[in-house]
């Protein structure tokens, strides 16, 4: 069978996994593997970084949906989440939390969709 080149989120996803709270690399197969790649904490924090980004969107309508904003952001890759913040009564606060896998088609969404009319509201997005 040929194998896949892993990518280097797949590397942080799997330290995480066989790490112990204490850092240390816990036991397993993929240990020296992981240590091979993944040589200094200060690599190891910038792979996680890759791994998810949240993005903040405000000013949006009450009335928008999870599956607008889902829609209108799929076109940048792939979306892990997106939850609209609710006030206690269940209305919208008209502002949203979209977590995208990879911070580079999050970056790519954050500067195309800054200010663009959505709904007929100009959205104001930031990466958290």
């Amino acid at each position: 069978m040929k194998q896949r080149k892993r990518s280097e989120s797949w590397i942080a996803a799997t330290w995480i996994i066989t790490s112990s709270y204490s850092g240390k690399p816990g036991p397993g197969r993929r240990q020296t593997f992981l240590k091979s790649r993944v040589s200094d904490l200060s690599t190891f924090f910038h792979l996680l970084k890759r791994l998810n980004m949240k993005i903040y969107i405000s000013n949006l309508d009450i009335n928008v949906s999870e599956q607008a904003l889902f829609n209108l952001f799929i076109s940048f890759g792939t979306i892990t989440a997106v939850t609209i913040i609710r006030s206690t009564t269940g209305r919208s606060t008209g502002s949203a939390y979209v977590v995208m896998k990879e911070d580079v088609d999050g970056r790519r969404a954050v500067k195309t969709l800054h200010h663009t009319n959505f709904m007929n509201r100009y959205l104001v997005i930031y990466a958290v």
